[in-house]
């Protein structure tokens, strides 16, 4: 994503059309620090690591999420990668 304030891909979060009942995203960096990290479905990354400007770099993700469904609260981890490029 590129959090260059021109209103496109300024963030970086997940969009869901299922309501969740567990949330958790958090934002790991090459050495695997936590640099951002939100229990709320609606925050999103805005690249910042420690208060400091985006710089390019690539950072690993994990979503922890179980969304609600008619069947089943069905529990899942992703884990990606994600690039910023400010």
């Amino acid at each position: 994503f590129t959090p260059d304030a021109d209103g496109i891909n300024d963030t970086f979060g997940p969009t869901f059309d299922c309501v969740t009942s567990e949330y958790h995203l958090m934002v790991f960096d090459r050495w695997g620090q936590m640099v951002w990290s939100s229990d709320d479905p609606m925050a999103k990354w805005d690249g910042r690591v420690r208060g400091k400007a985006p710089v390019t770099d690539v950072y690993e993700y994990v979503l922890q999420i179980a969304t609600r469904t008619v069947y089943d609260n069905f529990p899942r981890r992703l884990v990606g990668y994600v690039t910023v490029l400010p």
